[in-house]
């Protein structure tokens, strides 16, 4: 399809670079959307600490030497404003 040969069996998937990651901060959201992939809710407060995103932002960033997006998302991030303010600092 791509014009490369298919892989053969034991063969690894060559990795190419990326450009764009994202970090699901909270499973938390004030509204309960059918159409949320994540199953985002009132009920799901499980949020990623500011020190562990911290910890993969810069491992994303490392892993990324011509540079990369980060896309902060998850239930409702904004529902925990300090939380994302704190992480924004660092």
């Amino acid at each position: 399809m791509n014009g490369e040969p298919p892989l053969r069996r034991g063969e690894k998937m060559p990795v190419k670079h990326w450009s764009f990651a994202g970090l699901v901060l909270t499973y938390w959201c004030n509204v309960r959307c059918a159409s949320c992939y994540l199953r985002c809710a009132p009920d799901r407060g499980e949020s990623m600490s500011v020190d562990k995103a911290v910890e993969i932002w810069r491992q994303l960033i490392e892993a990324s030497p011509h540079g990369c997006r980060i896309h902060l998302g998850g239930g409702e991030p904004f529902g925990d404003w300090p939380t994302l303010l704190e992480l924004c600092r660092r």
